[in-house]
């Protein structure tokens, strides 16, 4: 054992270059003073509580969406500060990167919960809860000019683009990620949350792409040099500033003097480097994960990519050379990353490098169609509107692509911490054979002694078509695409009762024509259920009332998805949100009230209530509570019954006034509360189903008296929770 060490331990230091050591002790030193400092601190610090008048403070991080606020970090003198803006504010009024403000407010120390001390860790002194804005602006600098510039993109980006679709351009291209919410989650769960940062593989996209450009024009090789290092700053502004982008380009800039001066540099090296100039800059970004895990990813590159990418070729010639170079290059990327996110996260994406295979190329893309974007955006509308469409229709590919991966049985593994832990120690185990391996002494197979370069080349490119054609199959196919155009519209119609979470949303496909009844609390979700029941278009958006589980699923929604209009209750019209929607889809808003009708090719759905124009639209009592049937002349009873939030006294209300006897399916409100129905209801009226839709929640949702209620009184019930969508094919049912 003890001569296997010593061989292992000399190898590393033959292998290795002493720049590299020298980073890694720095950088534990900076870990183990920057965790004693906030031992010694215990969540004090020279922060008083006090009052603050007119203070100026300059944002120095993009706003990110909390619990109850926006928050920025800003720097206040010279303490850096968590500022949180007033409950309610809209994001546009939030302080922007780069922006500098006047304010006034209450400032008070960090407390010692785990939030504060992880913003301690980051050099964070305090907080300022700010309750009003006198002033602000641009700095009249060059930085202040790039990040003005950077937020006249972002709200071009935005402004002409789905949620989804914005938030994942405005990610990749800018570092903007605070709408990056609902993508999150779906990105971890198949291994490519690496990818929604800007990072070392983004910038060396755009400055690879601008360099190819500017080679055509025959420039010495000096001035190519210093507009590198002229785009690496403007880079660095304009995706926000980030630890990993500074990283970036730092090895972006020692890689072009190392080119000027004609020296060849190693990349461990300029990796060592960086790693330090970056700590010596800011020692608490040692504490770091977003930062430990990309200088892990690179360091892997750095160690694992050559011997991998030799390695697989030699074993696999027939496989496409850009096949091969992204498998070699995802497995070394995570070769050191995967021991780091198994101790934190107890989680493990074991087919992430199939994702990041699959997904790589689109992903430059958008990268590339950015960097052209910041470039043409000043000087031509029509050129830059064309590269954000390519940009947009992309990213739109992206979250399809995502969601089929997601599909995959055994994509994202949750560990208990004992596993997790074994796990963490198995792949280190790994990293240390790969390290020791040399795979470049690998003998060339006979398939390439039996066939020329050309024929090997040309059975490389019939390998990748198959494969870039079964892959989009598999996409259509999984989207659901496909699905609506093969099926017959007879065979899919009916009421539909989507799972989307905590919220509501009920789809009527009715020949063709698909009416959507609130759209749940997350757009991901809702696209993955519209997904399989075929729907590429929604006719009419309804929303029952405002509150965002049942709205803020349609920000999925823009002008390819057919909206024509949107229907509320009448005093709700001009709700921000619904506005916003509005203004995207670009679908006129039809106000209704108890008497409208929508006559349907085989029934007619009817507003029961509200009666009267809607005072609180957070009144749950102001719902808009529907009707569905086949027979339009029906008296005393109902196909389908939803009441968006209503609850028992509402219901009532409508079964009293329309003389309803029979209701055939009940959509509960307000997903089941102690509220929703009560015996009085179901003394009125007979119901022959309910459906509860209702997902994950902390309000003990549904109540447990409404379940035994309905089992008392024989009344079936289906949970959206318990039985994913739920879908009556007839009417009648």
């Amino acid at each position: 054992m003890k001569r296997v060490l010593v061989a292992f331990f000399t190898h590393i230091l033959k292998k290795v270059p002493p720049l590299f050591i020298i980073f890694i002790l720095v950088w534990l030193t900076c870990f183990a003073g920057a965790r004693l400092e906030g031992f010694a601190n215990n969540g004090k610090n020279s922060c008083q509580e006090t009052a603050i008048k007119n203070a100026k403070v300059s944002i120095c991080s993009d706003p990110s969406k909390g619990q109850s606020s926006y928050s920025s970090l800003a720097m206040f003198g010279d303490k850096k500060l968590v500022c949180f803006w007033p409950y309610g504010t809209p994001e546009n009024s939030v302080g922007k990167l780069g922006e500098v403000f006047i304010v006034s407010g209450e400032m008070e120390p960090l407390s010692t919960s785990s939030y504060d001390k992880s913003l301690s860790r980051q050099g964070v002194t305090g907080k300022v809860r700010i309750e009003n804005v006198r002033t602000k602006m641009w700095p009249s600098t060059i930085s202040g000019h790039l990040m003005k510039y950077r937020n006249t993109l972002l709200n071009r980006v935005f402004s002409s683009s789905t949620s989804m679709e914005g938030a994942l351009v405005a990610a990749l291209v800018f570092g903007y990620k605070t709408r990056l919410s609902t993508l999150q989650e779906l990105f971890k769960n198949i291994g490519l949350s690496h990818m929604l940062s800007v990072s070392g593989s983004h910038f060396a996209l755009a400055l690879g792409f601008l360099l190819y450009v500017l080679y055509s024009f025959d420039l010495r090789r000096s001035s190519l040099v210093w507009i590198s290092l002229i785009f690496s700053l403007c880079f660095y502004y304009l995706t926000g500033m980030s630890i990993a982008t500074l990283r970036a380009c730092l090895m972006a800039s020692g890689t072009q003097l190392a080119y000027f001066s004609h020296r060849r540099i190693d990349l461990l090296s300029l990796v060592s480097l960086t790693g330090i100039l970056v700590l010596v800059f800011d020692p608490l970004s040692a504490t770091s994960l977003s930062l430990q895990l990309s200088f892990s990813a690179v360091i892997g590159i750095a160690l694992y990519y050559a011997n991998l990418s030799s390695y697989f070729k030699k074993r696999f010639p027939l496989m496409p050379s850009w096949i091969v170079e992204s498998i070699a290059l995802g497995i070394a990327a995570q070769v050191l990353t995967i021991p780091l996110i198994l101790i934190t996260f107890r989680a493990i994406s074991p087919l992430s490098v199939l994702s990041t295979l699959v997904t790589t190329a689109l992903f430059e893309v958008i990268i590339v169609a950015g960097v052209l974007l910041m470039f043409v955006a000043p000087y031509s509308t029509l050129l830059s509107h064309l590269v954000l469409r390519i940009a947009q229709i992309t990213s739109h590919l992206i979250v399809e692509c995502a969601l089929a991966l997601s599909n995959i049985p055994g994509m994202y593994v949750q560990l208990s911490s004992l596993w997790a832990n074994i796990w963490a120690l198995l792949f280190v185990f790994v990293a240390c054979v790969l390290f020791c391996v040399d795979f470049k002494k690998s003998h060339t197979t006979s398939v390439e002694h039996k066939l020329n370069r050309y024929e090997l080349k040309k059975r490389q490119l019939r390998i990748s078509v198959f494969l870039i054609v079964l892959f989009l199959l598999w996409i259509a196919l999984q989207s659901g695409a496909l699905k609506s155009v093969t099926s017959a519209s007879k065979d899919v119609d009916g009421v539909y009762f989507l799972n989307v979470g905590q919220g509501d949303a009920t789809l009527i496909k009715d020949k063709g024509r698909n009416i959507l009844i609130d759209a749940g609390p997350d757009e991901l979700t809702l696209k993955r259920e519209l997904n399989k029941t075929g729907s590429s278009h929604i006719d009419t958006l309804i929303f029952t009332h405002g509150h965002e589980d049942h709205i803020r699923g349609a920000e999925l929604f823009g002008k390819a998805n057919g909206v024509k209009r949107i229907i509320v209750a009448r005093g709700t019209q001009n709700d921000a949100e619904i506005m916003q929607i509005a203004n995207h889809t670009k679908a006129a808003v039809t106000q209704v009230l108890a008497g409208s009708s929508i006559q349907l090719p085989s029934g007619v759905l009817k507003v029961l209530s509200p009666t009267t124009s809607v005072l609180d639209s957070d009144d749950n009592a102001s719902c808009l509570v529907m009707s569905f049937d086949e027979t339009p002349d029906k008296r005393s009873d109902t196909d389908f019954l939803i009441t968006g939030d209503a609850e028992a006294s509402t219901l009532s209300d409508v079964i009293l006034k329309y003389r309803l006897k029979r209701i055939g399916t009940l959509k509960l409100g307000h997903h089941g509360s102690k509220k929703s129905i009560d015996a009085r209801v179901l003394d009125e009226t007979s119901i022959q189903n309910v459906v509860i839709s209702v997902g994950e929640n902390s309000y003990g949702h549904p109540n447990s008296d409404i379940l035994r209620l309905l089992k008392s009184r024989h009344v079936p019930y289906k949970r959206t929770d318990v039985s994913g969508t739920i879908f009556y094919r007839s009417m009648a049912q």
